[in-house]
């Protein structure tokens, strides 16, 4: 018999955990290498420490959204998710076109820095 949703039940729990660990493995490394590019040397490690903290902010607001979960329906939810999600996209787009600028040195006067 087949099942409603393959995807969502997972025989191998195993394969999952390979995927998320596969994925952190590339993103980590590239988003240390830009944090480590765009801040000033001498405020490096300040920078690093506090992105250090990211993780427990994530945890936070995952705790947050199960609370707020009990309270919305489902869809506002997921409107949330998804407005959460453009927000932090457009945010690191604007960040990578403006490192992109000043490292290629096109930066207009008076525009503000990233390491300032």
């Amino acid at each position: 018999m087949m099942k409603p949703y393959p995807l969502a039940q997972i025989e191998c729990p195993y394969a999952a955990i390979l995927v998320a660990t596969i994925g952190e493995l590339m993103y980590v490394p590239v988003r240390q290498t830009y944090l480590a590019e765009i801040v000033r040397a001498e405020a490096r490690s300040s920078y690093m420490a506090v992105n250090g903290l990211v993780m427990q902010g994530a945890k936070a607001f995952g705790a947050l959204g199960i609370s707020v979960g009990a309270v919305l329906p489902s869809s506002a939810m997921a409107a949330l998710y998804f407005l959460i999600g453009m927000a932090g996209l457009v945010l690191t787009r604007v960040v990578l076109i403006r490192y992109g600028r000043e490292k290629s040195g096109d930066a207009h006067p008076g525009q503000a820095s990233v390491e300032a």
